[in-house]
Parts: C-alpha cells; structure tokens; sequence
C-alpha cells in the first residue's frame, strides 16, 4: 500500500490517539521544553506509533512523506530511538519490526571468509536494537559507507533467527510453512536435514559453517533460510 500523504497514515480513531498524546505532553511538559530536533522526532515517534499497522514504511517511503533527506530521516530516527522509543519495552513489537525491515531487503553474502553477511536496516531504533542485541552476544555490527547497511556474522544472524522463529513458535510453525514453500532448487540436503531436526537454526549450521570446502554452499542455505523465513513471517502478519 503505497501512502501519499501524512494524514493517510492514520485512521480516524488513531488520529485522535496521536492528537491527544501530542496535546497530553505539551501539558505536562510546556510547549518550550523540546528543541526543534527533538520535536521533529517526537512527531515522526507519533506517526510511527499510531500509523495503521498494516502499512510497511521504508527509508524512502519517510523520505516522501516527510519531505526531508536521507541523513536528515536518520537523525530523527536516532533521536527518537535514544529519547521516546525503548529496547527493552514491547519486544513483540521490535521483532515483528525487524521481520518487516529484514524481509524488505535481500539479505546478501558480503564475505565468505569471514563469514559474514550484509542487511539493509531502515528503521535507526531497529537498527540500534540489533547493534544491542549484538553487544549483549558478544558481537559487534560492521558498517560500510551506508549508515543503513550492516555487516554482521552469519552465526549472529542464525541466533536473531532463532529468537524470531521461538517468538512466534505459538501461533506460527515457520519450519512447517519452510517445508511447503521453498523452490526445488533450494530444498538441498543440508536444508532438509535442518528443517528435520528439532535443533536450532545456530546450534545445526554453525558447526558446518567451520569446513572450509563447503562455506560456500552453507552460507547459501543461511541466505536462503533468512530470506525464505523472514517473507512467511511477513505474510502471516499481514493475514492477522
């Protein structure tokens, strides 16, 4: 669904929401307590808190929207990040976040070697909320030119999968959905067998990932599984 303008953001209920919200911390706080940057960032907070949730917002999409650059989005972004959105809080939400900017974007090999892959991230908070996932794993995220673009271990990205796929285990069977929708050309041994087992994505693949002579077919399948899993969870989000 492709939006136009701002206001097609919001249904009526939720423009209601954001107005009284808006008004209730001019309230409490005065209208001079925030400074421009953190303004704007509260509004974009706003819209992206009350928008109907069934609308799928990229970088570009908010840069129309909102009639700012690219570096611009970003700031507000971190900006709210840092000052009105939370980590820890409605981490339902963050995952299914991530899911909807993971799955917007081809997820691509970006060194064999070093067993890494390379992610586009729209979203500055979900962004940040991989880069703390990532610290409290013992990890740390690589960027390239693109602030957006994040080089990260094949083995970190196996365990993000793991904790998407347990946070939605309850009332979505990814591996069943996997079984039924991967193309012949993906359905190799090695996937077969992972999808067989009750063993985690990270615990099956990192082992393997360690024999030289076969990274390439390995990281292969990790691409796929992300790529694959990511599109099932996003479709069974829009079918709620």
């Amino acid at each position: 669904m492709k939006i136009k303008r701002i206001i097609d953001l919001l249904d009526e209920p939720d423009k209601i929401k954001f107005t009284n919200e808006l008004l209730d911390t001019f309230d409490k706080m005065g209208l001079g307590v925030l400074s421009k940057a953190d303004f704007e960032a509260y509004l974009y907070y706003l819209l992206k808190k009350h928008k109907k949730r069934e609308i799928a917002l990229g970088k570009y999409d908010w840069v129309r929207l909102l009639k700012v650059t690219p570096s611009k989005l970003n700031s507000m972004q971190t900006l709210s990040s840092v000052k009105f959105e939370n980590l820890e809080d409605k981490k339902a939400e963050l995952f299914e976040y991530l899911v909807r900017e993971l799955s917007s974007n081809p997820i691509e090999i970006y060194d064999l070697e070093q067993q890494r892959l390379q992610v586009f991230i729209s979203d500055m908070h979900i962004k940040l909320f991989i880069e703390s996932y990532a610290a409290e794993n013992g990890y740390a995220i690589r960027y390239e030119s693109n602030p957006n673009e994040l080089v990260i271990q094949f083995e970190l990205f196996l365990q993000l999968l793991d904790e998407i796929e347990e946070h939605f285990k309850t009332e979505f069977n990814l591996r069943e959905e996997l079984k039924g929708s991967l193309k012949k050309e993906n359905q190799n041994n090695e996937l077969k067998e992972a999808l067989k087992t009750n063993q985690k994505f990270s615990s099956f693949f990192i082992e393997k990932l360690g024999m030289t002579a076969e990274k390439q077919g390995y990281a292969e399948v990790v691409k796929v599984i992300g790529n694959t899993s990511l599109q099932l969870i996003m479709e069974y989000l829009k079918a709620q």
